[in-house]
C-alpha cells in the first residue's frame, strides 16, 4: 500500500490521486491543519511558540505555548489570511481542540464572525465575536465552543486561543488536534467530530502538488469509507493548470473515479465527473468522463477527446435502473491511438482518436461540465495517469476496492 488509500492499487505513472476515504486527502475537518497548529499559528502575543516532542491524542507533534505574560493568545483573527472557511449569517459552527498544561490553568476559545473584506473588526465593533472559558488540567482534555453566526455581513469564520487572563506567566500550555466544523442544521446539541464539511478548502493531491479546491458547499458522507455529495446545483472541485496535468495535452491518460449518480441529469444535459476542455468555437479541445441525460429514463455513460474542434466520443448507454444510487467503477484510457471506456473492470466500447490537444491552460473540474452542468451524486478515489492502463491493471485497480463499495 502506497500513497493511495487502498489495497493493491495501480501506483505507477500516477500524477493525481484524490480520495476523501484517506484523511491525507480529504478530512470532514474544516481546517486543513487541524493535527498540527503549529502550521497555522504563525505567531502569538505573550507567548513562545514552538512544536513538541511529546504525544498527544490524535498522535502528532502538538504545539508549545510558552506564556510569557497575561492572556496570551494565538493570533488567527481580523485579516484575510485567516479565514477558514466561508461562513454565513445563521450557521452554527464548532471549534473543538485537546489541550493540557504543566500546571492546572484557564483558557478560552474564540470564534469571530469575519466579513467579505476577511475584518472582523468593523466600524469600531467586532462582528459576531463570541468566547468561552474552559478549564485546562495537566492531561489531555477535549474542550470545544459553539458559536451561531448572528450578524448579516459575516461571510468567513476566524477563531483564536488562549491561555489563562491573568497569572501564566512561565506555564506551557500544549495544543493539537484543532477541528473547526459547521453544524449540521436541525442539530441542537453539537459535539465534536461529528459535523459536515462545508467548502472552501482544499481537496489535497496523495502524490503530487495538484491541489484541488472545493467549491461551494460539498456535504462529506461517512458511507462506504468516505466520499464527497455533489449537490448538482453548483457543487464541483476545481484545479489550477498545473504543470503536472499538462501531458494530457499530448501523451497516453488515464481518468480514473467511482461515481454514485442519485438523479438523471434530464434531457441533453452533460454532467461533468471529469472535464478539461475548451469549449471556444473553433478550439475545442481537451478531454471529460461524463454522464448524459435523457427525459426517457436513459443515462448515457460518455468520454470524449477534443483536438482543436475535432471530437472522438466513446458512449455506453444504460437506464436509470442500471446507474442510479449504486456504486461504479469508471475508467477512461487513451494510449495513443484508441480511446476506452471502463466499468467495473470490463470495457465498454472504444474508439479510435488522433492528433494532439493544444490547449494548455483550461482548468480541470470535478463535478462540472461546462461551466454550468453538475453531478448529482457521490464521487471519489479520483486518480490520473500519465499512461494509459492495461486491461489487467484497471481490473487490478476495481478488484482491490469492490468491496469498499459493495460491489
Amino acid at each position: 500500500m502506497g500513497a493511495y488509500a487502498g489495497p493493491d492499487v495501480s501506483e505507477s505513472g500516477l500524477v493525481l490521486a484524490l480520495d476523501a476515504a484517506n484523511k491525507k486527502s480529504y478530512s470532514q475537518n474544516e481546517f486543513q491543519y487541524s493535527t498540527d497548529i503549529y502550521s497555522w499559528a504563525t505567531s502569538a502575543q505573550r507567548a513562545t511558540l514552538s512544536r513538541d516532542t511529546i504525544s498527544s491524542p490524535v498522535g502528532n507533534t502538538p504545539l508549545k505555548m510558552e506564556v510569557t505574560g497575561n492572556d496570551p493568545f494565538i493570533e488567527s483573527y481580523n485579516s484575510a489570511i485567516w479565514n477558514i472557511a466561508p461562513a454565513l449569517n445563521g450557521e452554527t459552527w464548532i471549534v473543538s481542540v485537546y489541550v493540557k498544561a504543566d500546571v492546572a490553568t484557564t483558557g478560552q476559545i474564540f470564534i469571530f464572525g469575519a466579513n467579505s473584506s476577511g475584518a472582523a473588526y468593523v466600524n469600531g465593533g467586532w462582528l459576531s465575536l463570541t468566547n468561552v472559558g474552559v478549564n485546562i488540567g495537566t492531561e489531555w482534555t477535549r474542550v470545544h465552543h459553539v458559536h451561531t453566526m448572528n450578524n448579516a455581513d459575516v461571510a468567513y469564520i476566524h477563531m483564536r486561543l488562549d491561555g489563562p487572563n491573568s497569572g501564566g506567566t512561565g506555564q506551557n500550555i500544549w495544543w493539537d488536534g484543532l477541528q473547526v466544523e459547521r453544524v449540521p442544521s436541525g442539530t441542537t446539541t453539537p459535539t465534536p467530530f461529528t459535523s459536515y464539511y462545508y467548502g472552501g478548502s482544499v481537496y489535497k493531491d496523495l502524490v503530487g502538488s495538484n491541489n484541488g479546491t472545493l467549491v461551494n458547499r460539498l456535504t462529506y458522507s461517512s458511507v462506504n469509507g468516505g466520499s464527497l455529495s455533489f449537490d448538482g446545483v453548483n457543487d464541483h472541485v476545481s484545479f489550477s493548470s498545473a504543470s503536472e496535468l499538462q501531458f494530457l495535452n499530448r501523451l497516453p491518460y488515464t481518468l480514473e473515479v467511482w461515481m454514485y449518480p442519485t438523479a438523471n441529469p434530464g434531457a441533453s444535459t452533460w454532467t461533468g465527473i471529469f472535464n478539461r476542455e475548451d469549449s471556444s468555437v473553433g478550439s475545442r479541445d481537451g478531454y471529460n468522463i461524463y454522464l448524459n441525460g435523457s427525459a426517457s429514463s436513459t443515462f448515457y455513460l460518455t468520454t470524449e477527446r477534443f483536438c482543436t474542434g475535432t471530437g472522438t466520443q466513446v458512449v455506453y448507454t444504460y437506464n436509470d435502473s442500471d446507474l442510479l444510487n449504486i456504486w461504479h467503477h469508471v475508467v477512461a484510457t487513451y494510449d495513443g491511438t484508441t480511446l476506452r471506456l471502463y466499468r467495473n473492470g470490463e470495457q465498454l466500447n472504444s474508439a479510435t482518436s488522433t492528433g494532439n490537444i493544444t490547449n494548455t491552460s483550461k482548468t480541470l473540474e470535478i463535478g462540472r461540465r461546462g461551466g454550468g452542468s453538475y453531478f448529482n451524486g457521490r464521487l471519489t478515489g479520483q486518480k490520473i495517469y500519465n499512461k494509459s492502463l492495461t486491461a489487467s491493471e484497471i481490473k487490478q485497480n476495481f478488484v482491490a476496492l469492490r468491496g469498499r463499495f459493495g460491489i
